[in-house]
């Protein structure tokens, strides 16, 4: 099975499945005109939106907190003024702490004189015109494009998966999956498909009508990180989350399911993965019949994959090119989750007990009997991180068997260092 935007990993030449599809693309200088269009319109619409340095933005955060222990004693110091409170002189903690007080009125400064550049910045920046200078451009240049590939002025917008994988058996291992925002229309021949890829060509794929086959569902969860949302309605929506979309606390976005456009080109299957929302402008495109969408009960079954088995995979060191971020991201679990829901239902149990019996066992045997749990008891407080490393490393262990194990020697690292901390720890105190 290959994959229309589907990048094979483990093949010499890493070059998307969907190449016997293409028919045009721009050429050279074009491309360039492209590039340079959308670089000058994303700079203009970054000196609106945020027009210093990133790290500024950073600094003023933090000088900003400096100062709010010093503008609270000085809340407090005037409500002792009005009678409010009693028994707090502002003035005896100056005297006793002036570098408090100084850091925190220039944190306060510093903070206040960035807000006020960001300010003046971005007003000048907008009120300039140079962002629809820069638009009117890249609509320009993309009209250009258009007439030179024959693309129509009606087509729709639609997302597509991209993503690299790995063949794995009947299925595969995904990384690196990103909401990629096609056009898409119909010609009397098949389907057409303009795409932009990461050197800024536009690129537009034929698919023969006599070569699609059906529309289908793939049950195969996919993290999609932190891509870029191309709708104008928050993921968070119910259009959205009722077609298999979910978000997480720090914006992640992870896919339960997608759906599929079979092909056969060439004596060889494709399929082209796109996001179960887009599945209505596939099915207008192509005059295929929608599939049913799972249900909630079936996707807590885990039909796709509930009976593969399920086994550990060690190594001693992080996988190349899958970095840490990726394994305990909050929705790296997806792939796994959604083949085996019970299995990591009982693993994240298993993961979380393992992970804090150190620290119980430090706490009722050495902490509570040595009456060490005063707040500033430090060897006590030692023991107890100890403990809490020590579970990290073990429940590193049974990560093995959801994938997202980070290496033998993360896990002796962790078991030895904080063993080595409850050790210490339970010899001072006892």
């Amino acid at each position: 099975m290959k994959y229309v935007f589907g990048t094979n990993t483990t093949i010499k030449k890493r070059v998307s499945d969907g190449e016997v599809f293409k028919t045009a693309e721009t050429d050279t200088t074009l491309t360039r005109k492209r590039y340079a269009a959308a670089e000058r319109f994303a700079k203009q619409l970054g000196r609106v939106g945020a027009p210093l340095p990133f790290a500024l933005y950073i600094a003023a955060i933090f000088a900003a907190l400096t100062a709010a222990l010093p503008v609270l004693l000085a809340f407090v110091s005037i409500s002792h003024m009005l009678g409010l409170s009693e028994g707090f002189n502002i003035s005896e903690y100056f005297s006793a702490y002036p570098v408090l007080f100084w850091v925190g009125g220039i944190g306060l400064i510093f903070a206040l004189t960035v807000f006020i550049l960001h300010k003046r910045i971005s007003s000048k920046a907008e009120d300039s015109g140079k962002l629809d200078d820069a638009a009117a451009e890249l609509d320009r240049v993309q009209s250009e494009t258009d007439s030179t590939l024959g693309i129509p002025a009606n087509t729709a917008t639609a997302d597509v998966i991209e993503f690299s994988y790995a063949p794995d058996g009947d299925s595969f291992t995904a990384s690196g999956a990103v909401f990629s925002e096609v056009r898409v229309w119909s010609r009397s021949d098949g389907l057409r498909i303009a795409a932009i890829d990461d050197d800024s060509r536009c690129i537009v794929y034929r698919i023969l009508k006599g070569d699609i086959k059906r529309i289908s569902i793939l049950a195969h969860g996919f993290d999609m990180g932190e891509s870029p949302w191309n709708k104008e309605k928050a993921p968070q929506s119910d259009c959205f989350r009722k077609r298999g979309v979910s978000v997480f606390k720090y914006g992640q976005i992870a896919l339960k399911y997608c759906c599929a456009l079979e092909i056969e080109h060439g004596g060889e299957e494709y399929k082209l993965l796109f996001p179960a929302y887009e599945l209505d402008t596939f099915c207008a495109m192509t005059n295929l019949p929608a599939p049913a969408l799972p249900s909630r009960k079936e996707l807590a079954a885990g039909e796709s994959g509930s009976k593969e088995p399920i086994r550990p995979i060690f190594y001693w060191r992080l996988p190349k090119g899958k970095g840490i971020s990726q394994i305990v991201s909050p929705t790296a679990d997806y792939e796994f989750k959604s083949k085996h829901p019970w299995a990591f239902r009982l693993l994240f149990t298993l993961e979380l007990i393992v992970c804090l019996t150190p620290l119980i066992i430090f706490l009722v045997a050495v902490a509570i009997p040595a009456k060490a749990l005063d707040p500033f008891s430090g060897w006590a407080l030692l023991g107890l991180m100890g403990g809490l490393i020590t579970g990290c490393g073990f429940a590193n262990i049974i990560g093995a068997w959801e994938h997202q194990y980070l290496g033998h020697w993360v896990t002796i690292a962790l078991i030895i260092s904080g063993g080595a901390a409850m050790a210490i720890g339970a010899i001072k105190l006892i």
